[in-house]
């Protein structure tokens, strides 16, 4: 059998990525998931702006981590570590490999905007965008939890801490819509092709400075 592709190298699903200095391709993939968010639930997107709660002040951590904190590693991280071991393709449908020396920096910057733009080759696939299609999956179940509420401290309290006290049979519906093809519910290609406007990173910059001028952020 063929070997399983590597999580951190250049090769597979290629985690390292998202620790680039910078950390431009987590930009990058934190602004695909709001457009994502904003096309597949867009009164919850739009709930959550208008609240100061950018995908940066939540989903930083499910990315960097592959969602191994702060949820239970077997409700939902180690289903995707499968996945993307078996996707030679790379599960996390993140950058090539980065540039070195003079001009390294700047041109991880073009490649994450470019990433915002490109969808994975195979988006309605287990590898295409694994990330991202579990953090929206997520949150789709929390939405009508979310929805309910209005105040900042309860919407980010309800994101990192509710979905502790899930029962298993909550978390295996979160990850078979993670993990569904687009007939059932799951990420298209069109949905990653829609959710990709090339500005995003900026603008999820300027919406993470406008929360983390609000007295609570010192508490998170």
């Amino acid at each position: 059998p063929a070997p399983a592709a590597p999580l951190v190298p250049g090769a597979g699903a290629n985690l390292r990525r998202l620790y680039l200095p910078g950390l431009a391709p987590l930009k990058a993939e934190l602004a695909r998931l709001d457009a994502l968010l904003r096309r597949r639930q867009p009164e919850l997107s739009a709930h959550l702006a208008d609240r100061g709660l950018p995908p940066v002040l939540w989903a930083s951590a499910w990315f960097m981590a592959a969602f191994t904190t702060p949820f239970p590693v077997h409700s939902l991280s180690a289903r995707l570590f499968d996945v993307m071991l078996q996707e030679a393709g790379g599960g996390a449908g993140l950058l090539p490999p980065p540039a070195e020396g003079e001009g390294a920096e700047a041109e991880a910057m073009d490649a994450a905007a470019r990433l915002a733009a490109t969808p994975p080759a195979t988006a309605a696939s287990p590898g295409g965008g694994v990330l991202p299609r579990a953090a929206v999956a997520l949150m789709e179940e929390l939405a009508p939890q979310l929805l309910a509420l209005e105040d900042f401290e309860a919407l980010i309290e309800a994101i990192k801490v509710a979905p502790l006290a899930w029962p298993p049979a909550r978390w295996r519906r979160v990850v078979d819509r993670a993990l569904a093809p687009p007939g059932r519910g799951g990420l298209s290609r069109e949905d990653f092709l829609a959710g990709a406007p090339a500005a995003a990173p900026t603008e999820l910059e300027a919406a993470s400075r406008r929360a983390s001028r609000q007295p609570s952020m010192m508490s998170l």
